[in-house]
């Protein structure tokens, strides 16, 4: 996970704090970007009793459509984790109950879960501009909606880390400089991770075995009556919606209580950035 200021540190420490019961065999790793911090006042001792290890990372700018585009530290924070096979997950992602091992055993390409809706890009064009072969076959998205292969970047498996990382971020870089793509902000990262994952499988075409289960990261959203089917799943991306976390996962915050009485005040903090709450002006 990134920790990268405030917001995306808060949901780090909460997604460990849940995992402690949901998940105990998991470990958490944060990447930090080099300017930045976690900085959250934490108790001494949390992150080392919730056996989370810190690894800083280079930051690099970068003007996406004249902004900003932050989100490139995410496919950054790979390279931290070297060769190593990793989980990378968004820092507003908890798991409500044990991934198995055994369900990553011989994935041999990157992987990660289908976006929730369609969204087009010129992906017949795409992949033949970096020498590689557009999908033969199509992907169900979380809403149902038939798609090319197009993912959620909050859930994302890479067999090698660093290997990932170097060509996911190659590939933001030189899309960033196609006119022609559309929506590059805030759509980048997701554009480019399907042609990265291409790059890295036989072929160069991306595969069947690069599609995770949708259960592994579902999405809450205000709009939707009820979500309570999320309960029985693997992965939560909340995307900070703090109200919906308290509406549907009472248990396990009640659980969680009295090891970690700070969970309350953590999501108190949390809360500020659930997109439900009008935030005040200026």
């Amino acid at each position: 996970m990134v920790a990268d200021g405030e917001r995306l540190s808060l949901g780090c420490v909460v997604s460990a704090i849940i995992a402690r019961k949901s998940f105990p065999a998991a470990r958490f790793h944060f990447a930090v970007p080099s300017d930045a911090d976690i900085s959250l006042d934490l108790p001494d001792g949390l992150l080392d009793d919730l056996g989370v290890k810190t690894h800083v990372f280079p930051f690099r700018s970068l003007l996406v459509e004249g902004k900003d585009y932050r989100i490139l530290n995410k496919v950054r924070a790979l390279s931290a984790f070297g060769p190593s096979p990793v989980l990378f997950c968004d820092s507003d992602l908890f798991f409500v109950r044990a991934v198995p091992v055994d369900y990553f055993t011989g994935r041999t390409v990157p992987a990660a879960t289908p976006e929730h809706g369609r969204h087009d890009f010129p992906w017949e064009s795409l992949y033949p501009h970096f020498d590689m072969y557009c999908p033969s076959f199509r992907i169900l998205c979380g809403g149902g909606e038939v798609s090319l292969p197009w993912f959620n970047a909050g859930l994302v498996y890479a067999p090698n880390g660093a290997e990932l990382g170097g060509v996911w971020e190659d590939l933001c870089v030189a899309i960033n400089q196609l006119d022609w793509v559309p929506e590059r902000w805030p759509y980048l990262d997701q554009i480019a991770l399907p042609l990265a994952m291409a790059k890295l499988t036989p072929g160069a075409r991306v595969m069947e075995a690069s599609v995770l289960d949708g259960r592994l990261n579902q999405n809450l959203f205000h709009w939707m009556h009820d979500q309570s089917y999320a309960e029985h799943g693997f992965g939560v991306h909340h995307h900070g919606r703090v109200s919906l976390i308290r509406r549907y996962f009472p248990r396990i915050l009640m659980w969680l209580r009295e090891d970690y009485p700070i969970l309350d005040e953590l999501l108190d903090r949390y809360s500020v950035y659930d997109d439900a709450i009008e935030l005040p002006v200026g």
